[in-house]
């Protein structure tokens, strides 16, 4: 039977229990992880700079698999591992984001750019400048998003959109992008070849870490690879029916610290 080393985690309805929140019973479940050995890891469609932000404000030194697994750096923020989307494909996709009637991100290694200045991600000016700090900028308008397709594209993001259907149409021929969510109103444009699963892997061979020995636990449908693919798959008890029906297990709802749950059953 294989031993647990490494543990992926999802955040939002997985890891928080309420918006930007970690349980008390979750971190110290994880810390004891930690105690033993084992990695513990952050898998999200955030950015590394805002993860890292928030989990170090929490007390969670940890490795993050951030943007959907295409750009990992270590609980230092050294760059580990990065994939980008075809230069073509990014313009592409960003311009006909722009026709639509939705709010869109486009996120590169070192800058976060949001389509509108006056936009749903209200942040205070100190956390701008935290993250800064670990390497992001923070970029608002059409220009300056134009101008971030033609870079280093990670992924784009498209929320708040008046016709989620619309949204994907528009996108969905776009040669060398793939169509994902993190929830029901948004759309995540991935480039090709790109998912958590390849991240956490890429993760697991930094610490030569075989898949058969990694945890990883989600509640949506960007997470279905990487908990198809590690031997140890853990849906949320709160995850949407295709996860829960490609886990090895099912744990409990986030609001009942289903990461602690696992992490003591499975782990420890």
């Amino acid at each position: 039977m294989s031993r647990i080393r490494l543990i992926a985690l999802d955040v939002d309805g997985t890891l928080y229990d309420r918006p930007n929140g970690i349980s008390e019973e979750n971190l110290s479940a994880l810390h004891a992880a930690q105690e033993a050995g084992v990695v513990v890891a952050i898998a999200t469609g955030r950015t590394p700079a805002n993860m890292l932000m928030r989990s170090r404000e929490m007390g969670l030194y940890c490795p993050i698999v951030g943007s959907n697994g295409t750009h990992i750096v270590d609980e230092n923020n050294r760059l580990l591992y990065e994939y980008t989307m075809d230069t073509q494909a990014a313009q592409e996709a960003q311009y006909r984001l722009s026709q639509l009637d939705t709010e869109y991100n486009v996120v590169t290694t070192d800058a976060l750019c949001m389509s509108r200045i006056e936009n749903s991600y209200k942040l205070e000016v100190q956390e701008y400048k935290k993250l800064t700090a670990y390497g992001q900028k923070c970029l608002f308008g059409q220009e300056e998003a134009a101008a971030c397709a033609k870079g280093r594209v990670n992924k784009m993001f498209a929320y708040n959109c008046r016709d989620i259907e619309e949204v994907r149409r528009a996108l969905s021929d776009i040669p060398g992008i793939y169509l994902s969510r993190s929830g029901r109103d948004n759309i995540e444009i991935m480039p090709v070849g790109a998912d958590k699963a390849k991240g956490v892997k890429a993760l697991a061979d930094c610490y030569n870490i075989s898949m058969n020995d990694v945890m990883t636990m989600g509640d949506e449908m960007n997470d279905y690879e990487m908990i198809a693919s590690a031997g140890w798959g853990i849906a949320m008890g709160n995850a949407v029916p295709q996860l829960k029906a490609a886990a090895r297990y099912v744990t409990a709802h986030c609001q009942d610290h289903g990461v602690a749950c696992a992490v003591w059953r499975y782990v420890l």
